[in-house]
């Protein structure tokens, strides 16, 4: 008998190590996709502002902390799914917008980062009052199954041509580099086939095999340009350091531009919340939505007092959730916590910097092609009305249209406008609002 007893010890300990060791691996793919959905907007950013080496190293390193930060308060005390919080396409993109017409008016765009600073936290406060009042429900509300379909479609063509043209390592006279071509579809032929011809752990670490795929075959063919130029760490440990711009300031057009943009990017909140429903049935509540919300408050705000860029949920950790078959908060809340660690121990942050950008791109494509099939699961939810059909070819067609128009298009027209106007994914998500709340008026509202 107490062989037996002692035989069965043994075998849950070697199933407890078992388990330990899958979370890990786990929560090391998590860290390694959180990683390189974070790291190359900062230095966008920094580079659009004219920073210096060291301040763009500092971006990154507080946009770390912060993405860490900011996912770790959501699955323990926000919306409690495993969503990545990361730095808004939206944002970064308008922070570039605006440091490119200061540029164009003679102006020194650095001096812009102090008000951008106070716009974050007026938008982070007003979430946060958001989501604590019942006017809440009415922004949910309107996205509905159509709307959010729409949303998901666009997004992911809008993002696809961005990393499409990474994975080609397109130079600015429009030439192929066949090295980058190689790399980008030999590690999104692994990453497929593993998710989809895979079992149990072999399709639950696809990614990340398709990561270390990558990246081996990028060190082979001895490619270079397609890595994040970064000077040495000078510190091992660091904190990060609030108002690095400088104290903030409140200047009344960007507060405005900062709460709409917010407001905006609750879009990505409730399409998240809504797909993972299924996976996660105790959190398929409303309160789950208004919680993250009011989290998302808190780290828009963060991102204000630390000098960073604006966060949002991302869809996009629902795609990859569905390649890697693997829903758990686990792996995910180990993740955020090594982000947290990263972002505050130099040398960890450096060696995830490190990643191709080439190999990030080819991930992140995989991971979004599935966004589609959400967004086409959505549309079909609605039901195939024609009313539906044509809500859905009206916002579509001019979504994609306004993303296949030249960068230069709305130059000319105020930083607030140019930005909401120069972006597909939301003026079609707007005309699906419109066409869905309006034009075909919906009693519940």
């Amino acid at each position: 008998m107490k062989d037996m007893h002692r035989d069965k010890s043994k075998a849950g300990e070697i199933k407890n190590k078992s388990d330990l060791s899958i979370k890990l691996v786990a929560a090391l793919q998590w860290l390694v996709f959180i990683m390189m959905n974070t790291i190359v907007p900062p230095v966008i950013v920094g580079n659009a502002y004219g920073l210096g080496a060291e301040q763009i190293v500092g971006l990154v390193q507080r946009t770390i902390f912060l993405v860490g930060f900011a996912s770790l308060l959501q699955i323990l005390w926000g919306h409690k799914l495993p969503l990545m919080e990361g730095a808004a396409g939206l944002w970064w993109s308008i922070f570039v917008i605006m440091a490119q017409n200061a540029v164009a008016l003679g102006q020194n765009p650095q001096l812009l980062l102090p008000k951008l600073e106070g716009g974050l936290i007026i938008a982070g406060i007003l979430l946060i009052l958001l989501g604590i009042t019942p006017v809440f429900h009415f922004f949910e509300k309107l996205f509905t199954p159509l709307v959010t379909g729409v949303y998901l479609i666009l997004f992911s063509i809008q993002m696809s041509i961005i990393l499409f043209s990474g994975m080609l390592g397109l130079t600015d006279k429009g030439t192929v580099d066949w090295k980058f071509m190689v790399v980008s579809i030999i590690t999104v032929t692994i990453t497929f086939y593993l998710s989809f011809k895979g079992k149990g752990l072999v399709k639950s670490f696809s990614p990340l095999a398709g990561i270390i795929c990558g990246w081996v075959l990028y060190t082979l063919l001895g490619t270079s340009g397609g890595q994040i130029a970064l000077p040495t760490a000078s510190d091992v440990f660091s904190l990060p350091r609030p108002f690095s711009w400088g104290m903030p300031e409140f200047d009344s057009g960007i507060i405005l531009m900062s709460v709409m943009v917010s407001f905006i990017l609750l879009s990505n909140l409730f399409a998240s919340v809504q797909l993972l429903k299924p996976a996660e049935p105790g959190n398929g509540s409303d309160m789950a939505s208004k919680r993250g919300s009011i989290v998302n408050g808190i780290a828009v705000a963060l991102s204000g007092i630390f000098s960073g860029i604006g966060t949002i949920p991302f869809s996009i950790s629902v795609s990859f959730i569905h390649i890697t078959g693997n829903a758990s908060r686990h792996p995910f809340l180990l993740a955020s916590i090594m982000m947290i660690i990263a972002g505050l121990i130099s040398p960890v942050g450096y060696f995830f910097a490190a990643i191709p950008i080439v190999v990030g791109y080819a991930i992140s494509f995989v991971v979004f092609s599935q966004m589609i099939t959400f967004g086409m699961q959505n549309i079909f939810k609605a039901g195939i009305k024609e009313k539906n059909l044509f809500t859905f070819s009206i916002s579509a067609c001019i979504g994609i249209s306004i993303i296949f128009l030249p960068a230069q298009t709305f130059e000319k027209v105020p930083a607030l406008i140019s930005g909401i106007l120069s972006n597909g994914m939301l003026v079609g998500t707007a005309i699906a609002m419109i066409f869905e709340h309006l034009v075909f008026r919906k009693s519940e509202l």
